[in-house]
C-alpha cells in the first residue's frame, strides 16, 4: 500500500494557534507543560493566529544576573525586576520551563534581556535541553544555614566533613548533579524541609563521600533519591 502523503504546512518558526479569548502581542503561551512561544501579533479571541516557538525577543527577567550564553526560564508566576508584572524570565531552572539562550549580559537590576528562544529544541525526542551549570561554596552546618543549590550540575568547594548544601524543594522529576570538588573531605547534603534522601528520615543529612558525583533525582514532592545509593 501507498503511505499517504504528507502535506507541507509552514516553515515551523511559528505555529498556528487559536485562542479561548483576546491575546496581547509579546504573551507568552506554554504548550503543553515543556514547549514556551511568545505570541508576535495580537490575535482576537477565537480567531486563527500565530505563535512563534524561534526568533529573538526582548523579554521581561527577574533579578537574576545574566550572563550571555546563559539558559534562561519562564517562569509564569516569577515577577518582574521592579515589581508589578507577573510572568517573567529567571536563570532559575527549579519548577520553570527552559525558554532559550540569553544574547547579553543583563545585571540583578535590570528588567530586560535579549533572549534567542529555543524552548522546541528542548523537547525533541534523545535531545538534552541545555542544562544550568554553577559552581557553589559550601557553608553553614544544618539545613538552616546551609549553602542552597538548584537543579542542573553543581561544582560544591569547600566541604570539610562538616560544611552543608541543601537541595531545592523536592518536584517529580527535578535533578541536581553534585560534584563534591573536595577528594578527601565529605560533603553534608541536606533536603529541603520535610524531604528525604534515599527514603531516610524527613530532614536528614546525607554523607556525599570524599570527591564523589551524585545524582540527585526527585521522585515526587517529598522524595529524593540518589544514584548510586550509598550513605558515605
Amino acid at each position: 500500500m501507498v503511505q499517504t502523503p504528507c502535506k507541507y504546512k509552514q516553515l515551523g518558526d511559528t505555529i498556528d494557534y487559536t485562542p479561548g479569548s483576546a491575546v496581547l502581542a509579546g504573551t507568552v503561551l506554554v504548550l503543553g507543560t515543556t514547549v514556551v512561544t511568545i505570541v508576535p501579533v495580537a490575535i482576537a479571541a477565537t480567531d486563527k493566529g500565530a505563535t512563534a516557538v524561534r526568533g529573538v525577543f526582548n523579554v521581561p527577567k527577574d533579578n537574576s544576573n545574566v550572563a550571555a550564553g546563559d539558559a534562561l526560564y519562564w517562569d509564569a508566576d516569577g515577577t518582574e525586576y521592579g515589581g508589578g508584572a507577573t510572568g517573567c524570565f529567571t536563570k532559575t531552572a527549579s519548577l520553570n520551563v527552559f525558554a532559550g539562550i540569553a544574547l547579553e549580559a543583563a545585571g540583578t537590576t535590570t528588567a530586560d534581556v535579549d533572549m534567542l528562544l529555543r524552548s522546541i529544541d528542548g523537547t525533541v525526542p534523545g535531545a538534552i535541553g541545555p542544562m544550568p551549570v554553577a559552581t557553589v561554596s559550601a557553608a553553614g552546618t544544618t539545613q538552616a544555614n546551609g549553602t542552597a543549590v538548584d537543579v542542573g550540575w553543581t561544582l560544591v568547594t569547600a566541604a570539610n566533613d562538616t560544611n552543608a548544601i541543601v537541595l531545592p524543594t523536592a518536584a517529580a522529576g527535578l535533578t541536581c548533579m553534585v560534584q563534591n570538588g573536595v577528594t578527601n573531605k565529605i560533603l553534608k547534603v541536606f533536603p529541603a524541609a520535610s524531604d528525604t534522601i534515599n527514603a531516610g528520615a524527613a530532614n536528614a543529612v546525607y554523607n556525599q563521600t570524599n570527591g564523589a558525583f551524585r545524582i540527585y533525582v526527585a521522585y515526587n514532592a517529598v522524595a529524593w533519591f540518589t544514584s548510586p545509593e550509598v550513605i558515605a
